[in-house]
């Protein structure tokens, strides 16, 4: 057995250790929402480490390995999505909704829209786009097992699945955010590490980096179409705006304070890490030209580049970025199936039961995501096309739950469906416009909220 092997199971045996130490938990509450009592540290490392998987990671590195230096221009908009939840949301959120559980809480509690409809709705929705993310993130950790072990695909799948869902079936949101802080350490020092040894070999020269590097550029800039440009810069401002998972953390920290400190940190990270991404994949251009444009090209440059014994190292962070993403999303949807589903069909649910129906969803979402996995071909694009259509669906209906006094469900409902229907719409007939599906999404179904919110407040119609 080869030196990065023997690295990659004895660190993952240490990984083992800590997960089953850190998978500790005595009420659904402490399940949900640790208790509200997590530090902004903590906070901040688990959202880093959850935005840090396969698109972020994988996914980037291709798109720097294509567009170059250009691509940075799109993807630093993540970090602005973090700044604007740390100024407009983070505080309000925590003080508005002290005992909320979920997103679903939050979109249709009692401080809100007071509604079973649209909470069962949006527990719905959330819930089927997490386990598409799950499909997705468990379709890039075959890629990765698959290219460590040499194992066939199906078979990486299945293991690294069978893997996540079991320590996630014991945890917690405050285990799953420990172990996020536990695989973030690792990876934060390896990729930049990656970036020195290309610098530093024998055949790069700054200079001509340099001028590939502005050629490419140039020729990207002279590419420039309003349109995609705006519904890519759209997409990444609002990926992750007040996503149930996100929400989730702001609702364990244990004061508002620490909730927006550590969104703060966040931006600040996801601007240098988005950066450091597409880096890696520009420099990876420029020294291995040629190289099929895949999901596989962070993985390739770390076997080409890494000592033996660095590369086990760098494969157990690249696994420990798949499981923290992975584990996250399963906690969440768990969560949601729980909460906003579960709780609003079966009223005289107990919470131990609620407890025990929440990890039985981890093993489903496990399964599902198993055989469904294969038909994912483009991690990023996959991700795109599903946030397209799942923000205007849920974005505009959180902002008004947290600004609007005295919402009404009705117009919460409204505003679901004709996201839903509008994106769909758009994305197979509106397109060749060049208007983005993600902002005519996001304007049809904030204008269906208004319109119905004001109607009903003016009491013109009763429905």
């Amino acid at each position: 057995m080869s030196a990065d092997k023997i690295i990659v199971l004895l660190f993952a045996g240490l990984y083992f250790l800590f997960i089953i130490y850190s998978r500790r938990k005595t009420s659904f509450a402490e399940y949900a929402v640790a208790n509200k009592s997590l530090g902004s540290a903590l906070i901040f490392a688990t959202l880093a480490a959850t935005m840090i998987g396969p698109a972020y990671t994988m996914g980037i590195v291709k798109e720097g390995y294509s567009a170059g230096i250009y691509y940075y221009l799109s993807i630093m908009w993540v970090g602005v999505n973090y700044l604007v939840m740390a100024i407009f949301f983070a505080k309000q959120v925590y003080r508005k909704f002290p005992d909320a559980l979920s997103a679903g809480d939050l979109i249709a509690g009692s401080n809100t829209h007071n509604s079973k409809v649209v909470k069962v709705t949006i527990g719905i929705l959330v819930f089927a786009q997490l386990v598409f993310i799950s499909i997705f993130v468990t379709s890039a950790g075959g890629i990765l097992v698959s290219n460590i072990f040499g194992w066939d695909q199906s078979i990486s799948v299945t293991v690294i699945v069978l893997i996540i869902t079991a320590y996630s079936y014991f945890g917690g949101i405050r285990a799953t955010i420990q172990t996020d802080a536990f695989q973030l350490a690792h990876f934060v020092v390896l990729i930049p590490l990656l970036i020195l040894i290309m610098v530093f070999s024998k055949d790069f020269s700054i200079s001509e980096y340099l001028v590939s590097t502005k050629e490419k550029f140039s020729v990207e800039v002279s590419d420039f179409q309003l349109g995609n440009y705006l519904e890519h810069a759209l997409t990444w401002l609002l990926l992750g705006m007040m996503h149930p998972t996100t929400v989730n953390r702001i609702l364990a920290s244990n004061s508002a304070f620490s909730a927006k400190k550590a969104m703060i940190w966040t931006s600040i990270f996801m601007f240098t890490w988005m950066f450091i991404m597409v880096i890696v994949g520009d420099l990876g251009n420029f020294l291995y030209p040629g190289l099929e444009e895949s999901d596989e090209i962070l993985l390739l440059l770390g076997n080409n580049l890494y000592h033996r014994i660095l590369h086990g190292i760098f494969a157990v962070a690249m696994i420990g970025v798949i499981m923290s993403t992975q584990d996250s999303i399963l906690n969440g949807a768990s969560i949601v199936f729980s909460v906003d589903i579960l709780s609003v069909i079966r009223k005289t649910i107990s919470n131990k039961r609620r407890l025990n129906y929440s990890k039985r969803s981890i093993l489903i979402i496990g399964i599902i995501s198993i055989f469904a996995s294969q038909y994912v071909d483009s991690l990023t694009d996959a991700f795109i096309y599903l946030t397209a259509i799942f923000i205007p669906t849920y974005l505009p209906v959180v902002v008004f739950s947290v600004y609007v006094r005295n919402p009404r469900w009705q117009a919460a409902m409204a505003s679901i469906l004709v996201g839903i229907l509008s994106s769909i719409l758009w994305t197979f007939y509106g397109t060749e416009t060049g208007f983005p599906t993600l902002l005519f999404g996001l304007v049809c179904s904030s204008s269906t909220y208004l319109l119905v919110h004001y109607l009903l407040k003016r009491k013109k119609i009763i429905i």
